[in-house]
Order: structure tokens, then sequence, then C-alpha cells
């Protein structure tokens, strides 16, 4: 869980520290107001493309430190870090550090230990999901179908009876046709719970939708 956020000359923000509890945070304000500005922050300490235009006129580097939940031991994150030689005392935050120059430059930290922003990514996509308004787009992309079946509870009894990557044959009579047919039928298979999935969260959207303008009227 993200614990605080420390942002330093980011754009029209010169200083701001914020504290997050457990539970649901909201973050309200009008157009302009700089919400945005703080997901941009964030995106920065989770390995998004350092750009110069982030920087705070009249400033030589922006610089935002993100503090998170200390990793589980035996977590994914866990072994992520012990791969790249990160090493973090038990009990202590993931605290991950970026700055960017005005020439463009940057540098990235993870508990003051120097890292890539290769890496900010692959740790930063298992500590925080961030959702905007065009996420159903992702539904339509044949490259997430796999991962959407996944997610399904019956997945791994639907990969053994189908087995999406079929192996050697046990019956050897087994034609390169029947091998075609199968793995077509599979296609359709994912592709079809993929636009279900599609087609439920349009539905739901719809009616929140209605909901809001009968609530108007």
């Amino acid at each position: 869980m993200l614990q605080s956020l420390s942002i330093r000359d980011i754009v029209l923000i010169e200083a701001l520290d914020l504290e997050f509890g457990s539970g649901l945070t909201v973050l309200t304000g009008e157009t302009g107001a700089g919400k945005s500005i703080l997901l941009d922050s964030l995106g920065l300490a989770l390995g998004n493309r350092a750009d110069s235009g982030l920087v705070r006129q009249g400033t030589e580097k922006a610089q935002v430190t993100a503090s998170f939940e200390p990793p589980a031991a035996g977590s994914r994150l866990a072994a992520t870090l012990a791969e790249n030689d990160i090493e973090i005392e038990p009990g202590e935050p993931l605290i991950i550090k970026r700055s960017v120059k005005a020439d463009g430059g940057s540098r990235a930290f993870i508990n003051d230990q120097p890292c890539s922003a290769a890496l900010l990514r692959a740790v930063g996509g298992q500590l925080i999901e961030i959702h905007g308004q065009h996420d159903d787009r992702g539904l339509i992309n044949p490259k997430g179908h796999r991962a959407l079946l996944d997610i399904l509870p019956a997945s791994k009894a639907l990969r053994s009876a189908k087995r999406l990557t079929p192996g050697r044959p046990r019956n050897r009579r087994w034609s390169r046709r029947g091998r075609s047919r199968k793995r077509r039928k599979t296609t359709v298979i994912i592709s079809s719970i993929a636009w279900r999935n599609c087609r439920n969260l349009r539905r739901s959207r719809a009616r929140s939708r209605s909901l809001r303008w009968n609530g108007r009227r």
C-alpha cells in the first residue's frame, strides 16, 4: 500500500507531502486544481518516461519520493528485488525516489540503491494499478486475452482441458489438421470470453450513466 508521496518542483507544485492511511482516500478538486499532477508524479516514481516538462519553471530538477509498505516475504515483489540485488531490511518500508533534471537527465533509487527505469516499471507494476477512463479499450487487444482467461476461476481447468499450448500428442495418428482445428477452437474460446467481458463492462457503464442522469433530473 502507498503510505506517503513527497513532491518537489513538479509542474506547479513547489513542495507537497501527502500521507495515506488505510482504507479509501479521495482527492477532489475542480478542473486545473492539479489532480493530474499527482498522478504524473506517482507515475514518474513508478518508471514512466522522465519528461523534462515536469520540472517546475525556474528550477534545476524535480523530485518525487513514494513510500510503500514493505514487501511480504516470499512474494513476487520480494523476489524481483532480490534478483536485482536490492536489499531491504526486515520491516523497512519500500522507498522509491526519482529525480529528473531540466535538461532531461534522470536518476532513480530504491531504498537509496541506484536502479534503472526498467526495474522501476517492473516493481511499480506490482505495487499499484492506475485505471483511467479508456481502460476498456484494452479488452479488445488480443494480446491481453490470455491474461483475461487466466483470471477466470475455471481458467486452470480450461487450460488443462484445452491445452492452450499443445505439446507432443500422445496419439501419433493425430493429424496436423486436427491440431490446427484445436488451436482455432481455443482461440474462439479466448476471444468470446474477452468479448463477453467487454460487453458486460459497457453495459455496466451505460447503467451507471443512466442512474447519474436520472439523479440529476
